[in-house]
């Protein structure tokens, strides 16, 4: 009898923990998605205004787009499709952020921020 409450008590520690972690995941994901969408928005603003501020002035104001970069993540490219205005020239940053934001938190942040998960 001991043995199957240790057992219960083991499997119940488990499911626990995975939830804790999802969670955890889920609110990391959450923070990220956000920093991105907001990072977005200054990047479609800088393209609207000139390039001022530049993309190196937007890397240090927005710590996410350098780690994109330094990753080679998906959403880096997009970030400086959209700053050399080879795509999305006429939509506003306002639209591109909560597009973004979207698209990321209903799992397409997975790939496009953290590589995991991606289509072959």
């Amino acid at each position: 009898m001991k043995n199957n409450r240790a057992g219960v008590f083991i499997a119940i520690l488990g499911i626990g923990m995975l939830i804790t972690n999802s969670a955890l995941a889920f609110e990391t994901l959450g923070k990220d998605c956000k920093s991105y969408a907001r990072a977005l928005f200054a990047v479609a603003e800088a393209r609207d205004n000139l390039d001022e501020p530049s993309i190196e002035e937007l890397k240090k104001l927005h710590p996410i787009l350098q780690e994109l970069e330094d990753t080679g993540a998906r959403d880096w490219v997009w970030a400086s499709l959209i700053n050399l205005r080879i795509i999305n020239k006429k939509r506003s940053p306002k639209t591109l952020m909560m597009n973004s934001y979207e698209n990321c938190i209903s799992g397409g942040g997975l790939c496009s921020l953290y590589g995991k998960g991606c289509p072959k």
